[in-house]
């Protein structure tokens, strides 16, 4: 964790290493239904904090993110609870990963010339060991600060160019040496926003990208402090847009492992540079999230009760009307009391299960539009797609879009009924499409049929969509 500061200067472009068009960059598998995978640091190692943390909140943990110790080579690189305490539980890890310990005789530039590499090794025969394989290493978050051993010197700016140098060659040197032991994980290039006093000039900054053949994943870490929400947002050199369209050039999905509130006080009453407890701060994350939820490859809200940020949401609550929020904006949405849904991945013939011809296809990369990030389309008339359920009522969920064409639904054999869901602008999220009548309690069948009629005003292609089906499972006329 660090503070942000102010920045000034010059606009991101797309850079020497800017990814083909079309590379859609690494996400992290949403377990808990949201359109973007979140979690959350809380200090320590104790696994039952972390689910109660997503009880609090309404909703499952898709990331923990933690560190291990950063003074010695054997507190990161060797098995310890940072490890073993997470094997098997099911959760994205993200750790803090330090390129060079901070109370050794180490250095960066040896790190950039490979002398470190058999310590490397063994640290990806640790996470491999530990079943952790699929992890994400923030390899030395923030560089561009002065706070950490690998960071630039404040004191002698002059030299942020060969920090800058220093910083991306290490960071090949252990992800190429990480990655021929352990290839499944991933590396988060990982700044902090704003112009920082280690490598403060965004120029330098680009000097410490390691390349896109290395980076998985773009990060920044990001607090209330310093400056407003606006500044954060839209800083034309290190703000929040400025390294989304960095990310977005490279072909790399976007994470902020660090994000949260700051205390406007320290213990001792003296003045800190936060903005103590604004829920609009917690409303603008989550709506920056939702809003590129495609780009994000997850966020972490970096919960400390300590003196640096004192921001903690839940046990202890330091933020207490931005605990609500975040509480509020984070629950699931359950469905109705009485309601079953059979989502598309429910497949099969019996009750509860839904059973597609062929010609159906998962979505791809408009999948964030709906909770589970997963729905089918077909564009061949006459695909079917058969809904088995034991309840009252059906009702039938899709993406409404300007090529849909007119869909047939029948229950039980009956006559066939048409379904339009054809719209200008394509739905942002999944909508009702139908709602069958209310029926007698039992078992029924509805057999959906994409047609080869459409709305006239539907041009461009044709398809119709399938993300679920919720039932009434008790009657709504008791």
């Amino acid at each position: 964790m660090a503070i942000a500061a102010a920045a000034t200067g010059v606009a991101f472009g797309s850079g020497a290493n800017a990814a083909a068009a079309g590379d859609e960059g690494f996400k992290v598998p949403s377990r808990s239904g949201a359109a973007w995978a979140s979690g959350v640091f809380v200090r320590g190692f104790d696994v039952p904090r972390f689910a109660e943390f997503g009880r609090y909140r309404g909703r499952p943990l898709d990331v923990v993110s933690t560190f291990p110790g950063r003074g010695t080579w054997n507190e990161f690189i060797q098995p310890g609870p940072a490890y073993s305490t997470f094997t098997g539980q099911p959760y994205t890890m993200v750790y803090g990963i330090p390129p060079i310990p901070e109370a050794e005789n180490a250095s960066m530039a040896q790190c950039a010339a490979g002398a470190y590499n058999d310590k490397w090794r063994t640290f990806a025969r640790t996470l491999t060991d530990a079943r952790l394989g699929t992890s994400i290493i923030r390899l030395g978050w923030e560089m561009n600060g002065s706070w950490f051993r690998w960071g630039g010197d404040k004191n002698h700016p002059e030299d942020a160019p060969r920090h800058a140098r220093e910083y991306r060659d290490c960071f090949r040197q252990v992800v190429t040496t990480v990655r021929a032991l352990a290839p499944g994980l991933k590396f988060d290039w990982n700044v902090n926003r704003g112009r920082s006093d280690g490598i403060p000039n965004i120029d330098d900054v680009m000097l410490a990208y390691p390349g896109d053949d290395v980076v998985d994943i773009v990060g920044v870490d990001t607090y209330d402090s310093w400056v407003d929400w606006n500044w954060a947002l839209n800083d034309p050199d290190q703000g929040m847009n400025a390294w989304l369209s960095f990310a977005r050039a490279h072909g790399k999905k976007l994470s902020f492992p660090e994000w949260g509130l700051y205390t406007d006080h320290k213990d001792n009453g003296d003045w800190a540079p936060g903005h103590e407890d604004q829920p609009e701060y917690i409303q603008h994350m989550y709506d920056f999230f939702k809003d590129n939820a495609s780009d994000i490859a997850y966020e972490a809200y970096f919960s400390n009760e300590t003196e640096d940020g004192r921001n903690s949401l839940w046990n202890p609550v330091n933020m207490p009307d931005s605990s609500v929020r975040y509480h509020e904006l984070y629950k699931t949405t359950a469905p109705p009391p009485g309601t079953l849904s059979i989502q598309d991945t429910a497949r099969g013939s019996v009750a509860g299960q839904v059973q597609f011809s062929a010609n159906w296809h998962q979505c791809t990369t408009t999948c964030h539009k709906v909770s589970d990030r997963s729905y089918v389309w077909t564009a061949i008339p006459g695909s079917t797609a058969t809904v088995r359920f034991t309840g009252s009522q059906l009702r039938w969920f899709g993406i409404k879009e300007p090529f849909s064409v007119i869909a047939t639904v029948a229950i039980d054999g009956g006559a066939p009924v048409d379904v339009d869901p054809y719209a200008a602008t394509a739905s942002a999220t999944s909508e009702q499409l139908y709602a069958s009548p209310v029926l007698s309690e039992g078992t029924h069948t509805a057999v959906i049929t994409m047609t080869n009629r459409r709305n006239p005003a539907s041009t461009g292609g044709s398809s119709i969509t399938f993300d679920r089906a919720d039932v009434t499972v008790v009657s709504q006329q008791r």
